[in-house]
């Protein structure tokens, strides 16, 4: 067990406080809680495995695969709330210009 996971098992424990535990190992309290969060979800340890999954290739009509981009895709809504800072950012120069 590493490090990090044992601070995050201590973390769990009831009647402990994070920022004492952090400072008794001369970490920042932050990285525990961030730690304790991500043991919580199953994402700190030992215990987290890769695997493969199947993938099923659809070729098109003209008999060829679809063309993959290289780059990946955004969530939608990030690139929403970019275009509305761009907007807001632009007419606040507009105001102050």
């Amino acid at each position: 067990m590493d490090f990090k996971q044992r601070l995050a098992i201590a973390a769990c424990a009831p009647n402990v406080s994070v920022s004492n535990l952090a400072l008794e190992h001369e970490v920042n309290a932050n990285m525990v809680f961030k730690w304790r969060r991500q043991y919580r979800a199953g994402l700190l340890g030992a215990d987290v495995e890769t695997t493969f999954l199947p993938v099923a290739v659809k070729i098109a009509p003209g008999g060829e695969p679809a063309p993959v981009s290289a780059e990946p895709s955004r969530p939608t809504f990030i690139w929403q709330k970019e275009q509305k800072y761009l907007q807001n950012a632009t007419r606040c120069r507009q105001c102050y210009a």
